[in-house]
Formats: C-alpha cells, sequence, structure tokens
C-alpha cells in the first residue's frame, strides 16, 4: 500500500505529481510491505541511490543516517516489548530531499 502526501508551510493534501514538487511542495510517501516492482518504480521515480533501497529491502537493523546529493537517507529501529528478555526491532526508513 502506498501513500503520498505533499505538504508547504501553507497546506497538506493527498496525492500530486512532480510538477507540485518542482512549485516547492515536500513530498512524503508512506509504503507498507512494498513489493519488488513498487520499490523499483520508486527508486526510478525519484532517483534513489542503490544502497538505500538494499538496505530498505534486507530490512537492516543498523541506525543510519546518509547525507546524499538530492536527499538523507535516514533509518531509525523501532522497539517493541515482546515478553521479559525479549524486544522486537523493526527498522524504520525516511528519505528527506
Amino acid at each position: 500500500m502506498q501513500t503520498v502526501i505533499l505538504y508547504n508551510e501553507h497546506e497538506v493534501k493527498q496525492g500530486g505529481s512532480k510538477e507540485d514538487i518542482r512549485r516547492g511542495y515536500n513530498l512524503w510517501i508512506d509504503i507498507t510491505d512494498p513489493s519488488p516492482p513498487e520499490i523499483l518504480a520508486i527508486q526510478k521515480n525519484f532517483d534513489l541511490d542503490v544502497k538505500t533501497l538494499e538496505t530498505f529491502i534486507h530490512k537492516s537493523k543498523k541506525p543510519q543516517v546518509r547525507v546524499l546529493d538530492s536527499y538523507t537517507f535516514t533509518l531509525i529501529l523501532d522497539l517493541k516489548y515482546k515478553s521479559f528478555g525479549t524486544l522486537g526491532i523493526l527498522g524504520k526508513t525516511m528519505d528527506i530531499g
């Protein structure tokens, strides 16, 4: 599932196009359980770094911030208490730029 949100200092709207980005909007794409073709399409549409995608695909559990030419990739960890002595760890990624 994919949700696209565009925002600027005056408004937030769902959906939109690359032209909105050229007009000064920021873009947020929320993706849940993407298929390999969806990941490839996003990589091509937004010119994302291959290593960024590999980190996402392989579900890395190593926190990191990677500053690239056109965006910043961030991976944070979501820790959930499951039982005494057991934590669930899930990586959450963000590309900012």
